[in-house]
């Protein structure tokens, strides 16, 4: 799913980058930024990624790394 999969992959490789993702409805766009918290917040992701996401536990509507960047 490219709205987790390359988000996720984004931020790691650039975390300075902004990402906007749009859906069809916010129940969508919420399980999409959900799982993409999930995802960069894995051990997998903490082994492949020096990219962290600010905060013990960041809200889905405001994913924003160490560096400044995010996903809206």
């Amino acid at each position: 799913m490219p709205s987790v999969a390359f988000v996720t992959w984004a931020l790691g490789y650039r975390p300075t980058m902004q990402v906007i993702c749009a859906s069809y409805g916010q129940d969508l766009a919420e399980k999409h930024a959900d799982d993409c918290r999930n995802l960069m917040m894995s051990q997998w992701c903490a082994r492949t990624s020096s990219t962290r996401l600010r905060g013990a536990r960041p809200a889905v509507s405001d994913l924003r790394t160490t560096a400044g960047g995010g996903h809206t």
